[in-house]
Formats: C-alpha cells, sequence, structure tokens
C-alpha cells in the first residue's frame, strides 16, 4: 500500500536486487540460485586449473572438476544459513555473489601473473570488478581485503625467487587499492550514522579480542559438530594429491611450513569475517554472515589433505606410484 524508502551504504547490493527486479522479479529469482551454484563451480575450476598450471606447470582437469565441486557442495551443505544464502535473495546477494566474484577475481590474478604483459585494460578490469564485488557487504569485502593483503605478503617475500609471484603485485595492489576504497565509501555513507547509534560499540582491544577468541571458536564449533563431512573434505583433497600423479622433489620443511601458513590464512579470513559484525554491533554475527568463514574453512581443508599427501609422499617417495610390480597370490584350489 505504500512505498518503503530503502537507504544502504551497499551500493552493489542495491544495484543487483534493482536488476533482479528489472528483469522479472518473482519469475526471476528461481533461477538464481542454481545459476550461483553453476557459475561459482565453474569458477573454482578455473581457480584450481590456474593454480596447477603455476605451481605444477602442467594441469589435469579432473583435479580441477573435482576440487570445485568438493569446494562448492561442502560449503553449502554445511553452511548455517543454507536456505537464506541459497533462496533468500537479500542474503544470496549480500555474501554469495561476491564469493562467486572474488573466486573469479582470484583466477584472472593467476592467469594474469603467469603472463609477462600487464596493460591498462587489464588494470582497469581488475579494478572495476573488484569495486563491485567488495560493494556487496562490509563483511564480504573485508574478508576479500584479507585475502589480497595475504596473496601480496606472499608475493613480496617471494618476488626475487618466481617470476610469477613478482607479476602478481601490481594486479594484487590493483584489488587492495579497489576494496579499500569500496570500504571507505561504504563507512562514510550517511545511512550509517543513524544505524549505528543504536548499538552499543567495543572499544579497539576488546573488539580484535573478542573476534579472536570468536574465529577460534567458529574454527573449533564446527570441526567438532560435523567431524564426519570435514574428514571427507580432507580425504577428497588427500586422494586428489595422489591422483596428480609422481611428485617432484619435496622438502618435508617447505612441506610443513606450507601446512602451517594453510592454518594461519583459515584462522586470519575467519577473524577477518567476524570483525565487522563485532565493530558494528558488538554481536557475533548472524548464521548467513559466516558464509565466507565456511568457504575458507572448506577450501583450507581440501588444501591440507593435498598438503598431507606431499608430505607422505616425502617421507615415503613413490609409496602411491603405480608402476610398482604387484604380486597377488591365489588360494590353492581343493
Amino acid at each position: 500500500t505504500h512505498v518503503n524508502q530503502f537507504n544502504s551504504d551497499r551500493y552493489s547490493l542495491t544495484f543487483t536486487h534493482s536488476v533482479v527486479e528489472l528483469s522479472g522479479g518473482p519469475k526471476t529469482v528461481p533461477v538464481l540460485p542454481s545459476l550461483e551454484i553453476i557459475v561459482w563451480s565453474a569458477c573454482l575450476a578455473f581457480v584450481f586449473y590456474q593454480l596447477q598450471q603455476a605451481i605444477y606447470s602442467r594441469a589435469n582437469y579432473l583435479i580441477a572438476i573435482i576440487a570445485a565441486l568438493t569446494t562448492v557442495f561442502f560449503t553449502i551443505y554445511l553452511a548455517a544459513a543454507q536456505y537464506q544464502i541459497l533462496f533468500w535473495l537479500s542474503a544470496m546477494q549480500t555474501y554469495l555473489t561476491p564469493l562467486v566474484l572474488a573466486t573469479f577475481l582470484f583466477g584472472c590474478l593467476i592467469l594474469i601473473a603467469r603472463s609477462p604483459k600487464f596493460g591498462i585494460l587489464y588494470a582497469l578490469g581488475l579494478g572495476l570488478l573488484s569495486f563491485f564485488a567488495s560493494g556487496f557487504s562490509e563483511t564480504t569485502g573485508l574478508w576479500q581485503f584479507g585475502c589480497w593483503n595475504m596473496l601480496l605478503a606472499w608475493a613480496l617475500i617471494f618476488r626475487k625467487r618466481s617470476g610469477f609471484a613478482r607479476n602478481a603485485i601490481r594486479p594484487a595492489l590493483i584489488l587492495i587499492g579497489s576494496v579499500a576504497l569500496s570500504l571507505v565509501i561504504m563507512a562514510i555513507c550517511p545511512a550509517n550514522y543513524t544505524s549505528r547509534q543504536n548499538f552499543t560499540h567495543l572499544g579497539f582491544i576488546d573488539l580484535i579480542g573478542q573476534s579472536i577468541s570468536y574465529g577460534a571458536g567458529f574454527i573449533w564449533l564446527a570441526l567438532k559438530g560435523t567431524p564426519l563431512p570435514f574428514l571427507v573434505v580432507v580425504l577428497l583433497g588427500f586422494f586428489a594429491s595422489i591422483i596428480r600423479g609422481p611428485k617432484d622433489e619435496l622438502n618435508v620443511k617447505n612441506l610443513f611450513v606450507e601446512i602451517l601458513n594453510v592454518i594461519l590464512i583459515l584462522f586470519v579470513l575467519t577473524v577477518v569475517t567476524i570483525l565487522p559484525s563485532m565493530f558494528a554491533t558488538a554481536h557475533y554475527p548472524g548464521d548467513r554472515a559466516l558464509l565466507p568463514a565456511q568457504f575458507t574453512l572448506t577450501i583450507c581443508l581440501f588444501i591440507l589433505g593435498w598438503k598431507f599427501a606431499e608430505l607422505l609422499s616425502a617421507f615415503r617417495p613413490n609409496g602411491f606410484s603405480a608402476d610398482k610390480e604387484v604380486k597377488i597370490a591365489f588360494p590353492e584350489e581343493i
């Protein structure tokens, strides 16, 4: 009977809501869950294929598909607000859509870093898409900011030893700058002033301390509450690593460092996911806002399974080789 006024700092969310309404509204929404799942799976397959090319100089389509489907299926299956992020437009576009776009951005960054050429069109495309992807919510925006900063830190550390790392510095800087601009725009939006007056706010030390505590609690309770699905994720990563075939020379010390780094990345990105809600409302985030943390946990466990297989191969070279002679003893016939 009347028009509600809508004020939001999430400019990309406002835009995509308008696009959905103009493209059919209730007729369009039922198609979006399947579309999001298919596109996300394709983007993750693209990422895993590019990673194999960058790390191992060769790629296996089967491994890329297994990794992509494992990540998408278990992220959505174990999501705390599964029905909201898939079937409620406000939650789907706020938390799921930016993860799909960020996945595609990561694949593009790897593709660009594998090539020595980096033109103005690549920079412009990365910047605009990143600015759009980070404008859906503060939670997913800050999560992306954490991802690109850690990627930049890795590139700076290994720039002298790897041309791939060196080539990744400029794209990472563009992504960081775009996300930072997006977060500033959302922070200074006048719509925030009224909403923030309705909540109490924590001091800096309490904010960081409680976010770290809640981040550790999220990981522990997720693993404790649903151990079997997460074990399946680890095993699928383990077997995907075996499928890749014989490994190059593996250094046990480096593998231990990589495993610790994956655990650190998991913890940092989980804390980053919780931080915006703690800052804005001093409360633990709602279930739907935990989707980036769930995605991080799933993909990190898959990578840990992959690394465990490599670690076992380092201790026992050719332990998974199919070229070994196998002797089978049959019982004598009676």
